[in-house]
């Protein structure tokens, strides 16, 4: 796992199991309580690239993985798992 300042990133893409699912850590199996809010990056044909925890979900500091990330492999999307409506929203 890769641990900055605002976020955490817990899996890539390329951890996947034999039936092609991406294996991703839940927030009930994550042990961060400053980091609550699940994201996802994505590139612009919607391939997910990467999960992980993050400090905020709804400011600027949400960005940062996008901010982080986005530039190295393409990523061009950060979406929030909205546990209240059960799915994934675009920020």
């Amino acid at each position: 796992m890769l641990i900055l300042e605002n976020f955490e990133i817990t899996r890539w893409t390329g951890a996947i199991t034999e039936d092609g699912k991406i294996k991703r850590i839940k927030p009930e199996d994550y042990s961060n309580p400053d980091m609550p809010h699940e994201f996802r990056l994505l590139d612009d044909d919607d391939n997910i690239y990467g999960y992980g925890f993050s400090r905020s979900c709804d400011d600027e500091d949400a960005f940062a993985p996008l901010d982080h990330y986005g530039p190295l492999y393409g990523c061009t999307e950060i979406q929030y798992y909205n546990r209240d409506k059960m799915k994934w929203e675009t920020l």
